[in-house]
């Protein structure tokens, strides 16, 4: 019995020697886990910083290159504009300049012209009242209004009562002219031809009726007429001028204009502000004509 007693308090011995023992070792593994997974966390969370912080930074400078891209663009986009302006506002005072030296060229002609017709008038009133000749107001160009005050005479001398019938037919065209009242005006301008059948400004407003039509052939046939009946009547060659620049002939518009100025700086004037001229102001010999010129 004492044997078996000493044999179990032997083993209570080691029994509670040894559980203090495993104790402590499960403690230390414990431990050494929980350290190695805030270790693990910390290392992740590192990683993950430094991921984000690459890419904030790529964005960063990504955007940084497109900014320093948007500027050079809008600097060079900038630079020529300012380029294109400042050609523009060359181009824009050379064409001033010369208008100007045009407009004030014309304006001096044009008064030194109303004298001289004020003149002409004043003297072709007194042979209108001595022969009975034709002395009317007529459109000088293919324009809606009427110009200026012009006396043209017939080249035949006409009896009071066909004279003051021509006068009335004239007139009642002239005024259905303005009013684009064409065939109308075309009708009356045919009843004076057959009083007055060599009566220039007739024939040169019916050839501007036709040119508004577009009828280019026929218009010309009337202006030449009116050109052959009275070859010192400026209106004809310059409706000729228009004639040819609108059916894209500069030679021949060119020609006709340089004639209409010879006969009358006036039409040097009209040249200025009329638009069936258009096809020709890139043309040097055509502003050199309106710049004052004499070719």
């Amino acid at each position: 019995m004492s044997y078996i007693h000493e044999a179990l308090i032997k083993a209570q011995k080691e029994r509670n020697g040894h559980y203090p023992k495993d104790t402590q070792k499960v403690a230390e593994s414990i431990g050494m886990t929980v350290k190695s997974s805030w270790l693990t966390l910390l290392l992740f969370f590192m990683l993950i910083s430094i991921l984000v912080a690459i890419i904030v930074y790529s964005w960063f400078k990504t955007q940084q290159q497109k900014q320093i891209q948007t500027a050079q663009y809008a600097s060079e986009i900038s630079t020529d504009i300012t380029i294109e302006k400042n050609k523009n506002i060359k181009d824009n005072v050379q064409k001033t300049t010369i208008l100007s030296k045009v407009e004030i060229f014309a304006q001096e002609k044009l008064d030194e012209k109303t004298q001289a017709d004020q003149k002409e008038k004043q003297l072709s009133d007194d042979d209108k009242q001595r022969d009975g000749t034709i002395a009317e107001v007529h459109p000088t160009t293919h324009d809606d209004e009427p110009n200026e005050q012009k006396i043209v005479k017939d080249s035949e001398p006409l009896g009071p009562d066909q004279f003051l019938e021509v006068t009335r037919l004239y007139k009642k065209g002239l005024q259905d002219q303005v009013k684009k009242k064409y065939d109308s005006a075309m009708a009356f301008y045919k009843e004076c031809l057959k009083i007055s059948p060599h009566m220039a400004p007739t024939l040169n407003n019916m050839g501007v009726i036709l040119l508004k039509q577009k009828n280019y052939l026929d218009a010309q046939k009337y202006f030449l007429i009116a050109i052959e009946e009275s070859p010192e009547y400026v209106d004809p060659y310059y409706n000729l001028a228009c004639l040819f620049s609108q059916t894209r002939d500069s030679t021949q518009a060119i020609e006709y204009l340089k004639k209409a100025v010879r006969l009358s700086e006036e039409a040097r004037h009209w040249a200025i502000t009329d638009k069936d001229f258009e096809p020709l102001y890139e043309l040097p010999e055509f502003n050199m004509i309106i710049a004052g010129y004499n070719l």
